[in-house]
This record gives structure tokens, sequence and C-alpha cells, in this order.
């Protein structure tokens, strides 16, 4: 193994991981379930980023010891997993929630719009800005960087001017209902808060894996990212406590119209706008950066395990045709099936968390037989996998149970 470099030189990917995974989960499904039942809940965010942080270790883990992807070691015991996990990583993210949130935030800086029409250019913007750029990578750090930024003076602010006293009292509420699910949240909401508490729902956590792949080649070793995920979720809870408390938000993301509204009044109208923009920027780089992801892995798994031999399709054609595909596949979703962004993070985070109950599994079998015993995975770590592999197994179970008679109304059943 290479030096590994200083931290001011290989902060990109982890940045990239931050920006996507500061997204719907953070914004919207966690300040929604406070919104709603208060932060009685928010013990779920930390249990989900903890268990996710173990999860990515282990893939960090195969990832270092071999320079190849995590999906790369599965297909070396079923040649098709890889496929399979592409596969869902694209059904999970071709529902465009994340545009669709974006679009409607916009309608609530300018009083009004067409969210459909909105959403489809935003999609059509992506699908252009990741197709026409020279370095595709570099144009997303640079979008995420600038994200993260405008994110973290927005929470500075929030905590100095619009986070009350009595949400600061409730916190610890989270920490002595550890373990309930409060009265009221339905169950089709524990998959997917357990999913969105950080970078999760991915076989990969985000490009930054694929990268650690290629700094391996290049003698540039890459962090894997941090444990911020609950404090993001908790800081936008905070403001939704202190401002939409008891808002009725029917199952949709009004709720954030009449926080930006509260906002205003509370600190002034530039602030409010302010949230807004932030909200509608923030979900764009999410989707682009989710588009992008996306689009990396499923190519990565077809060129390796299917086309590795033919000289027509590269990776990079691979994946200029699947970003269109998935643009075009979103956009469709959107127009015909359902376009109520809610509902579409819900199905997507449900997804995604099904894939983490598999390929929690996975991971103990091949960094418990593919590793030579110095890097192999221990006990504590083992143990740690399982307990994801149970508690994404449930919870797949209880969210599919939950919402079996609104899965076949819209697959037409």
């Amino acid at each position: 193994m290479p030096e590994p470099l200083p931290l001011r030189k290989v902060l990109g990917p982890g940045v990239i991981a931050a920006g996507i995974g500061l997204a719907s989960g953070e914004f919207i499904l966690w300040p929604y379930i406070t919104s709603q039942v208060g932060l009685v809940f928010l013990w779920a965010a930390v249990l989900g980023v903890v268990t996710q942080f173990f999860i990515n270790m282990e893939i960090e883990r195969y990832t270092l010891a071999t320079g190849e992807t995590a999906l790369t070691g599965f297909s070396r015991y079923w040649r098709h997993w890889g496929l399979f996990f592409a596969v869902l990583t694209f059904l999970a993210n071709a529902w465009p929630g994340w545009i669709t949130s974006s679009a409607t935030m916009v309608t609530f800086i300018f009083g009004g719009g067409n969210v459909k029409l909105l959403a489809v250019l935003g999609l059509a913007s992506i699908a252009i800005a990741l197709t026409m750029a020279p370095v595709v990578y570099t144009m997303v750090e640079r979008i995420e960087f600038f994200k993260v930024g405008i994110i973290l003076f927005f929470i500075v602010v929030a905590i100095a001017t619009a986070i009350t006293a009595e949400a600061w009292g409730a916190l610890p509420d989270a920490v002595t209902h550890f373990g309930r699910l409060p009265e009221g949240l339905p169950l089709a909401l524990v998959l997917p808060a357990l999913a969105f508490a950080g970078a999760g729902g991915r076989p990969e956590p985000g490009p930054e894996q694929l990268d650690a792949r290629q700094g391996l080649r290049d003698g540039r070793p890459r962090p894997p990212p941090g444990l911020a995920g609950h404090r993001r979720a908790g800081g936008m809870s905070l403001l939704a406590y202190s401002t939409v408390l008891g808002a009725e938000a029917e199952n949709n993301i009004s709720f954030l119209e009449a926080e930006g509204n509260a906002l205003m009044d509370r600190v002034g109208s530039w602030f409010g706008y302010l949230f807004w923009i932030i909200g509608a920027t923030s979900l764009f780089a999410a989707a682009l950066g989710i588009v992008d992801y996306t689009c990396r892995l499923v190519a990565d798994v077809l060129k390796v395990s299917y086309l590795r031999d033919n000289d027509t399709w590269s990776e990079s054609r691979i994946y200029f045709a699947l970003v269109w595909v998935l643009v075009v596949w979103s956009a469709i979703i959107l127009l015909t099936i359902q376009s109520q962004p809610l509902i579409l993070l819900i199905i997507s985070a449900s997804i995604g968390g099904f894939m983490m109950f598999v390929y929690s599994g996975l991971l103990i079998l091949v960094n418990r037989r593919s590793l030579p015993p110095a890097v192999r995975i221990t006990g504590f770590r083992t143990a740690t996998m399982v307990w994801s592999v149970l508690l994404f197994g449930v919870a797949s179970v209880i969210a599919v149970s939950d919402q079996w008679d609104n899965i076949k109304e819209l697959i037409g059943l």
C-alpha cells in the first residue's frame, strides 16, 4: 500500500458522498417525520447511520485489499450478482423524487409553476451536463463542494436564529424513546428512514468507491465517508420542530412551504427564500450526483462482467447511454405514473433498503472467505454486519407488507 496523501488532497470523494447523502433524507424525510410526531423517532437516524458506517467500512475493506469493487467480489461467487445489484440500483434511482422535490421548491420561490415541466427540464439539464462535460467527475465534485458549503452556512445561521429553546429541550426525547415507534408514524416510513439516514441504499457508497479503486492504481488511497449523517438529519429536524410541528402535510412536501413561511416570519424574508433556494439547489445537486454514480456503477458492472472484450462498448459509451436511458425513464414515470415527491422518495428508499439487506450478507461472505487472514473481517465486525442483515431484512418485510396494496395499484395488478 502506498503512503496516504494529506487530507486536503483527498477531500473530493468524501465531499461528493456528503453532497449526495445530504438530500431527501435530511431535507425532506426526517423533517417530515418530525413535523408529524416530533423528535421521538430521531434515534433511528443515529441507528441507521451507525449501521451504514460499518457497512461502508466492509465495502472499503474489500476495495482497499483487492483493488476492485465489492460488486466484483460478489460476482466471483455468482457471476450475475453484479447485474442483480446494478438493476436494483437503477430501478431505485429511476424514481425521480429528488428532481421533483427540487422543482416543487422552485415553485415555492416563485409562487407557482408547473412542477412536472420544471422536473423534466431539470432531468434534461442533468443528462446534458453529465454527457457534455469534458471531465464529469471534476464537474460533480465542484457542484457538491458548493452545495455542502451553502448548507453549512445555512445550518449555522439557523442554529443562531431559528431553532428554539423548546426544540433543544425536546432533543433528549430521541434518547428516552429509543427503540419505540411513535404513534401515528406509518410503518411504510420506517425502512426509508433507516435507509436515507446518511448516504444509504447503495451497494457501493457512491463515486468515492469507484474512485478508491482507481486511487489504488494511482497511489492515492481515499478516505471513507464519515458519520455526519445523523448531525445533518438532527439539524434539519430541529428546524422543522421549531417551525412546522403538527402541520398537516397530507403525505407530501407542502410542509416545506409552510416551513419557509415560518422562517420568513421568525428571521426575515431573506431567510425563508434562502431556505427554499438551498433546498432546490441541494436536491438538484443530489439528483445529478445520483444519476452520475448510478450510471458509473452499472457501466462498471456491465463492462467488467459482460463486455470486457467488446471494443465497441467502452465504459464511457455505456455510461453515456445509461445516463440518457435513466433520465428518459425517470421522465416517463414522472409524466405517466407518479409525480408526488414523497411517494417517489419512499419507493426509492425502500428498494435501497432491500439492497442493503442483501449485500450486507454478501459482504460477510466475501470478507471472510476471499481476504487473507491479516485483513479478514473480525468477530465484532461480523456481528455488526449480522445486525445489518437483521435490521434491513425485518424493515424490508414491514415495508412490503404495509404497502402491498399500494404497490399492486401502482403497477396495475
